[in-house]
C-alpha cells in the first residue's frame, strides 16, 4: 500500500467516535515490521473490560475475531489470561494472554490480551516446534510498552532454545 492510499487521521477519528457511540468499541490496524497489528478500543471506557489485540492476521479475519470477542463482553462476558476458545474458528483453539512469550509469565502487553492461535499443528509461539510465521505473535507492536524492545529481544532468545 502507499501512503495515499491509508486513510486521513480526520477520517479515522471520525470512525472511531461513530462506533463508539454505535457500538461502544472500535478497531484500530497499524503495520508493524509489515504485520498488521490489530486491537480493540473502548472496551475499557465502556464495559470496564481490557483491551484486546492481536497481530499478523489479515484485516478481515482479525475484525471477525476481535469483534466477536467485543460482542461477546457487550454480552456481559469477562475475559482474562488463559481464557481459550474453541467455539469461534471451528477446530482451532485461541488462547487470550498476557504475556504471549510465557503465558503463565508475568503480564507482557500493557494492560491488553493479547489473541494467540495455534500453527498448523496445533503448538502456540511459546512451545517447542511451533512454525515460523506463528512467531510474529509473540511481538510488541504497542509503541507506548516500556522497554519493548528487550521484550522482544527476549522472546527471539526464547524461540532459539526451543528449537
Amino acid at each position: 500500500m502507499e501512503p495515499s492510499d491509508f486513510p486521513t487521521r480526520e477520517t479515522v477519528y471520525a470512525k472511531i467516535r461513530a462506533d463508539l457511540d454505535q457500538y461502544g468499541w472500535s478497531l484500530i490496524s497499524s503495520i508493524y515490521r509489515d504485520e498488521l497489528f490489530t486491537h480493540t478500543v473502548g472496551l475499557s471506557w465502556s464495559y470496564e473490560h481490557q483491551e484486546i489485540e492481536l497481530i499478523g492476521l489479515n484485516q478481515e479475519i482479525a475484525a471477525m475475531l476481535l469483534n466477536e470477542l467485543a460482542r461477546r463482553v457487550v454480552n456481559g462476558e469477562k475475559f482474562h489470561s488463559n481464557c481459550h476458545f474453541e467455539d469461534i474458528v471451528d477446530g482451532v483453539d485461541l488462547i487470550l494472554v498476557e504475556n504471549p512469550i510465557d503465558p503463565q509469565g508475568t503480564p507482557m502487553t500493557n494492560g491488553r490480551l493479547r489473541l494467540v492461535w495455534p500453527d498448523e499443528n496445533n503448538l502456540f509461539p511459546w512451545q517447542k516446534g511451533c512454525e515460523e510465521e506463528c512467531l510474529i505473535q509473540q511481538w510488541f507492536p504497542d509503541s507506548t510498552m516500556p522497554e519493548r524492545d528487550t521484550c522482544e529481544a527476549y522472546a527471539l532468545l526464547e524461540q532459539a532454545t526451543l528449537r
